[in-house]
């Protein structure tokens, strides 16, 4: 029995509690100027600051204290802290802000925690723009349980499984791992950029046999540390970055003896906004719903309103008034009391509180703030457009652009790509400070009503000097794809000539291309590593909810994609020999087809992909007789589903090409009927 002056406040500071360690800061400018006036923390993700999700998302997983260290506008991010639910004291999660404008680096900030002795017991590191639905507890308990099989483990970093040619590949945090597969034992690490060739040391396949070899994960930055973690970084002042950590332990792991074991993530979303073309990913992941249970309707932070949603992915408050005539095409966000005018188009974009647009606006792939005004006639494309920011008339908003706080731009003017504009210059470190200086009240090149200037970099930048922020925008592995923020024709490569050994085509602009690739790959995966059929399920399920797929879709994939690997498979060979390798494929994965191809529609579905592809595919066409009597007599189609199939074809076949189908089909649908006649004789 505890003493009786013991209080629950004592009780707690003995026991083990769950914390987190939330740095509120990027220590870069890849957001600039917008992060002038206002902390990365707490710029708006889809109308609510980051910081609010990732709060929010560690008081669910059940984290009891929370440390949030702030360096730059640490007063912005204290006082919105303490006007939220994270100050009334109330909640079950204790939010505890730490302020040092000294720290220049990640390294720093953990030095910093060091020193003040608030660590318990292992904790996770993440940062404020951190989107998660990784289930915190289970991290924790296998870290937990892998440092009692491996004492030497001091971290865990989490990586979420991608494909190689996913949108949220981004070129900066593109990573290459040699990974031991018995303890998940990072062997080697390297930084990959651009650069396609992997260097891996013969010493580490000497030293651990085998390895797997992962070019498939997406770095999400989230990390279940040890508090020697923070001791590490104490004693080893070069380390500025998780990356310089991991790197560090890997040189010096005979020496002192430390490893780090990577989590990977299957059917779970965890990213970070590292720039802004992973805000443009992220913010388009949550309108789309991919990032479930986080979502557009969700109140989050201070948010209160009520938003409504309605196909395709529009989300919009109450209060906003939209006039007829305005075309809100698909994936759109409007804040509370923003108002619309006529003839106005609108597509993947969000529209902040208290917005003005005009008429006849053309507005794709931008985030604009609380309290802007965009008047008629302009143009907009693939950009942010921050806070208080006024676009006279007939302005064009040129791809890649950020326009700061309170800039004006326009009238007639058309800005040119990749510009950052603020509303004053760039202040001279090296003028005297006793003259005044004097800011023009016009910039004429944006606009005769303008107040604009330009941003630059700190000095010192290795960036090209013509273009200063083209670097920081961020660029995906895989250019002119969808979820892109970036303009197809603005995307690297853009102007080059495919290379021919680039691989399968994708079709742009389309998501059913994007899933359609990625399943065919997970099954060519599955097939060469004997991967069990119930974890392909599972990947089909990620995929479908990832690209936002329709039932429908998925059934006629799947029936496709089992055709079509033994088709690639098998080019050259004659056609009995590519019948003979087709159905033993269907064979090999008829739990597959059985798990979604289970009732009449989506029998019909199947049919009508088989027959889509066999007006592609000639060889398709010769063996799809045989192909569609196996599924029956597998019992995955049924006669009524092939005879209503049979009986309505398209309605528009001016070139009959339906009909040479069911030409091909006659002799099996005469087959059939027949048997079914025989049958209900004999029952008779």
């Amino acid at each position: 029995m505890a003493p009786k002056g013991k209080s629950k406040n004592d009780d707690l500071k003995q026991e083990e509690i769950l914390q987190a360690v939330v740095i509120a800061d990027s220590f870069n400018v890849r957001f600039a100027p917008a992060t002038d006036k206002k902390p990365r923390a707490l710029l708006p993700l889809v109308n609510v600051p980051m910081l609010d999700y990732t709060l929010d998302y560690l008081a669910s997983e059940g984290v009891q204290e929370t440390l949030v260290f702030c360096c730059h506008h640490a007063d912005q991010i204290r006082a919105h802290l303490r006007d939220s639910k994270w100050g009334d004291g109330k909640s079950s999660m204790s939010v505890k802000t730490i302020l040092s404008e000294g720290c220049r680096s990640v390294g720093d900030v953990l030095r910093e925690v060091d020193s003040r002795s608030m660590i318990r017991s292992d904790f996770f590191l993440l940062s404020c723009d951190t989107i998660s639905s990784v289930n915190l507890k289970a991290l924790m308990k296998d870290h937990k349980e892998g440092r009692d099989k491996i004492k030497s483990c001091v971290m865990t970093a989490t990586y979420m499984k991608t494909s190689p040619l996913d949108r949220m590949r981004c070129v900066e945090d593109n990573v290459f791992l040699a990974v031991d597969p018995t303890t998940q034992r990072i062997c080697y690490y390297q930084t990959q950029s651009l650069d396609t060739r992997v260097k891996v040391p013969v010493e580490v396949f000497v030293t651990y046999g085998d390895v797997l070899l992962h070019q498939d994960l997406l770095d999400s930055q989230l990390y279940v540390c040890s508090p020697s973690v923070l001791h590490l970084f104490t004693d080893n002042f070069d380390y500025c970055s998780v990356e310089d950590f991991i790197k560090g332990i890997l040189i010096n792991e005979e020496i002192l003896g430390n490893t780090i074991h990577v989590n990977v993530l299957r059917n779970k979303y965890c990213a970070r906004i590292t720039n802004p073309y992973m805000y443009g990913i992220i913010s388009q992941d949550i309108i789309r719903c991919r990032t479930q249970p986080i979502n557009p309707c969700l109140k989050i932070g201070h948010r209160t309103e009520t938003i409504s949603c309605r196909r395709p992915n529009i989300y919009q408050s109450a209060d906003v008034t939209i006039a007829s005539g305005v075309n809100l095409k698909q994936n759109v966000v409007i804040g509370k009391g923003t108002t619309i005018q006529g003839q106005t188009e609108i597509s993947d974009s969000v529209i902040g509180h208290n917005c003005r647009i005009g008429a006849k606006v053309t507005m794709e792939g931008c985030y604009v703030w609380d309290n802007v005004t965009i008047e008629d006639g302009c143009e907009l494309r693939n950009s942010i457009i921050c806070g208080n920011v006024t676009v006279y008339a007939k302005t064009t908003v040129q791809p890649r652009s950020i326009l700061g706080w309170d800039v004006k731009v326009g009238p007639d003017v058309t800005l040119e790509a990749n510009l950052r504009l603020q509303d004053a210059p760039c202040k001279d470190e090296f003028a005297d400070e006793s003259e005044e200086e004097v800011i023009p009240e016009v910039t004429p090149e944006y606009g005769t009503k303008s107040r604009a200037f330009a941003c630059s970099q700190d000095a010192g930048s290795d960036d090209d000097e013509s273009d200063p922020f083209s670097g920081d925008w961020g660029d995906p592995l895989v250019p002119k794809d969808r979820g892109d923020i970036e303009d197809d024709d603005s995307a690297p490569g853009s102007d080059l000539e495919d290379d021919e050994d680039s691989g399968e085509e994708i079709e742009e602009d389309d998501d059913f291309g994007m899933f359609y690739s990625e399943f065919l790959d997970t099954l060519k995966r599955a097939k060469e590593e004997h991967i069990k059929t119930e974890n392909v399920i599972l990947e089909v399920n990620s995929l479908k909810h990832a690209y936002n797929i329709a039932i429908g879709d998925v059934h006629q994939a799947v029936i496709k994609v089992l055709v079509d690997v033994p088709l690639k498979e098998n080019a050259n060979a004659p056609d009995k020999a590519l019948l003979a390798a087709v159905l033993r494929h269907l064979e090999t994965y008829k739990e597959l087809l059985t798990h979604y191809i289970n009732k009449m529609e989506p029998q019909i579905d199947c049919l009508n992909s088989l027959e889509d592809f066999a007006l592609e595919n000639e060889r398709v066409l010769s063996i799809l007789p045989k192909v569609v009597h196996y599924l029956y007599n597998a019992d995955i189609v049924e006669e009524p589903a092939i005879m209503q199939w049979y009986r309505t074809p398209p309605v528009e076949d001016e070139e009959e090409e339906h009909a040479k189908v069911r030409r091909q089909m006659k002799a099996f649908v005469t087959w059939l009927q027949e048997a079914e006649e025989e049958s209900e004789e004999e029952s008779d």
